[in-house]
């Protein structure tokens, strides 16, 4: 008789944990769903801002009489090699990727000021540079 009292006791105290561990699984499901939203909505958040300086960087142009370029954010490099403490050699690639929709006011810009955001050697940054401004 005690031998079923045990069993039956077993099955009850079981019956409360399954419920649990399926309630856990929910939970996880669902914090799991919520990461992925607050990613997705830092990403948003993120091109939103950068939205918000292009269509800045457009009114400024315009409003200085300037050609508004879209594609070439010259304080991008800047960030690049004075906040991220990125070397050159990356600076590079982004303005052989993007210096072509530069003007060439921009590219003097980047030009005269690389070595500034940098302690890094700038030649190789300067010669792209060099070589865009002379083929636009």
């Amino acid at each position: 008789m005690n031998f079923i009292r045990v069993i039956v006791l077993v099955i009850l105290s079981a019956l409360p944990f399954h419920a649990y561990s399926h309630e856990t699984l929910r939970e996880l499901q669902l914090i799991s769903a919520n990461d992925e939203l607050v990613l997705r909505l830092s990403e948003l958040i993120k091109e939103n801002d950068q939205l918000k300086q292009n269509l800045k960087n457009a009114l400024i142009a315009k409003s200085n009489g300037k050609k508004i370029v879209l594609g070439c954010d010259v304080n991008q490099v800047k960030k690049m090699l004075q906040f991220d403490n990125e070397q050159p050699y990356i600076a590079n690639e982004w303005v052989k990727k993007n210096g072509e929709k530069c003007t060439q006011q921009q590219l003097k810009y980047l030009y005269d000021n690389v070595y500034r955001w940098t302690s890094w050697q700038t030649g190789f940054l300067k010669r792209t540079i060099t070589y865009l401004m002379e083929s636009q």
